[in-house]
């Protein structure tokens, strides 16, 4: 009887063994750190038709810097080129550190200086805005190191232009919403 209790103890605590997980738990975030300094493009999407002029947007770019901190939402600059003009404003986002996504907003200005002769002064006057939600997943780079440089940012971006027509204003600005591509990368574990 003991030699048969010693070869079932002997099978379960094999098979047991074989049940355990390697390497801790699992997160569902992929492991990475989402607390720090993003850069990023925003960069319009591939053009299927034969004439590129029918496609919104391929004439704009964009670039922005974020700060994740641990606690509230993130911060930084954005800059849109379209039509000729640089929109220039902020990007605000949160990071959930369980499923590494990333949402935020952008709101970018263009604004004018002119000078009012009777006075002497300065008047500013918006000439365009650009605003849009901005989505993305903090992953990192398959195959890679684990560093700061190998956590990615990938994503999408929809920004609405709107256009003033004042005199002041120079001409040829569009008018439309235009779809971007998101291609960023982590700068620092810090948010400052």
């Amino acid at each position: 009887m003991k030699i048969l209790l010693a070869v079932l103890l002997c099978f379960v605590l094999t098979t047991s063994e074989s049940f355990a997980l390697k390497g801790g738990p699992v997160y569902p975030g992929g492991g990475a750190n989402i607390i720090g300094r993003y850069a990023g493009v925003l960069r319009p999407p591939f053009c299927p038709l034969a004439d590129p002029m029918n496609c919104p947007g391929l004439n704009s770019l964009g670039l922005f810097t974020l700060s994740l901190p641990q606690i509230g939402l993130g911060t930084g600059a954005a800059f849109i080129f379209a039509s000729g003009r640089t929109l220039s404003g902020t990007i605000t986002a949160s990071g959930d550190p369980n499923t590494a996504a990333l949402s935020g907003v952008i709101d970018t200005s263009f604004i004018v200086t002119t000078s009012v002769s009777s006075t002497g002064g300065f008047t500013q006057i918006t000439c365009a805005t650009g605003a849009g939600r901005v989505t993305g997943k903090i992953a990192t780079k398959p195959g890679a190191f684990p560093s700061v440089s190998s956590i990615l940012v990938k994503g999408t971006a929809s920004v609405t232009t709107a256009c003033n027509t004042s005199s002041s204003c120079p001409t040829g600005c569009v008018n439309g919403n235009t779809p971007y591509q998101i291609e960023g990368f982590k700068q620092s574990n810090s948010p400052q």
